[in-house]
């Protein structure tokens, strides 16, 4: 069997993250396009990609691919994720999923009927950290979980300079990150039965809902706090009936349980010739390598023929909390 081929929707920041990490997956980015031409042929020169289309629906009617990468700004989603499945490509789709749980709906749906495997980039679950928060929580060690804490940290003003788009985003910690927190919920600790949620601007100036905080009560009965901000940096707390598990400030994880204190270092990542040292520092070795690492398990899914651990159906989950956070957060809560 030959390489595998992905397509490109999208030529923008982000891109230029996710086209070498598929490269460094070792897939074939056979065909690029992008809103502004000018720019698919920079990416296509830049990374080697052979054919470059003016039009999404030249793309599929054209590209010599295996499936679509859809690597565009929310608003696209929905269209483009349509378009493959009337054209009957598998594709994938960066987060935030949609722009509603309506048209996140209308995408796992039309994907469905037209029987077109569909998966969402989700790659802060392929973090090393939060795999090791998963084995130790799986292990046992803890217990049962009484309560936890998450916390990541949205895009700063300093980050809005990478993707301007976010600065005008309504509801931008929630719907920019909220996808990866609730997702690394529903991994950790299963469904949620309510959530409350409040958001604020912490520079007024801005005007960019860049903080928020959601409580949860899980099916489970457990209670978890998720945190979205740009001041702290990311981390976790998670309490059972045998032990305490934290995460913070150097990436270390610490267990305290049977009267022991057990650290996990995180490992020393090198940065491969192909992330821009800028983008390397924004992101951190973690946030970088989890986007390759995402994409072979989108690859080896595709490949084997089953459904991804992010398929359209799972993402609807994480997005449902997304959406109830927002109306939460609008005065609206369970």
């Amino acid at each position: 069997m030959g390489k595998l081929k992905v397509a490109v929707l999208g030529a923008g920041y982000w891109a230029s993250l996710q086209i070498p990490s598929w490269q460094a997956a070792g897939a074939v980015v056979s065909a690029v396009w992008n809103r502004t031409f000018e720019t698919a042929v920079s990416a296509a020169k830049r990374f080697g990609i052979a054919a470059v289309y003016k039009t999404p629906e030249e793309l599929f009617e054209k590209a010599d691919c295996d499936l679509v990468d859809i690597i565009t700004s929310p608003d696209s989603h929905l269209p483009l994720v349509l378009m493959a499945a009337a054209y009957k490509k598998p594709v994938i789709c960066q987060k935030p999923m949609a722009a509603t749980f309506t048209d996140a709906e209308k995408m796992v749906s039309a994907c469905r009927e037209a029987g077109v495997w569909f998966a969402i980039h989700e790659n802060f679950r392929y973090r090393d950290t939060w795999r090791r928060i998963r084995e130790i929580v799986e292990s046992g060690a803890l217990g049962k979980i009484v309560r936890a804490e998450i916390t990541l940290c949205s895009a700063s003003l300093e980050g809005l300079k990478f993707e301007p788009t976010l600065a005008k985003m309504d509801h931008m910690a929630l719907r920019d990150m909220g996808p990866h927190i609730f997702d690394l919920t529903r991994l950790l600790f299963g469904e949620a039965e309510t959530v409350y949620c409040r958001q604020r601007a912490s520079h007024p100036e801005n005007g960019v809902m860049d903080t928020a905080v959601a409580l949860l009560e899980m099916k489970n009965g457990m209670l978890m706090q998720c945190e979205i901000c740009t001041d702290k940096t990311p981390g976790a707390f998670i309490s059972g009936d045998k032990g305490v598990l934290t995460y913070g400030a150097g990436h270390y994880v610490t267990v305290r349980a049977g009267g022991e204190c057990i650290p996990y270092e995180q490992p020393v990542y090198q940065r491969p010739e192909y992330i821009l040292e800028a983008n390397w520092n924004n992101h951190g070795g973690d946030g970088i390598l989890s986007i390759r690492k995402c994409n072979e398990s989108l690859m080896e899914a595709f490949l084997n023929g089953k459904p991804a651990p992010t398929d359209g159906k799972d993402a609807l989950k994480t997005m449902d909390l997304v959406f109830r956070a927002i109306a939460s957060a609008d005065g609206n809560h369970d």
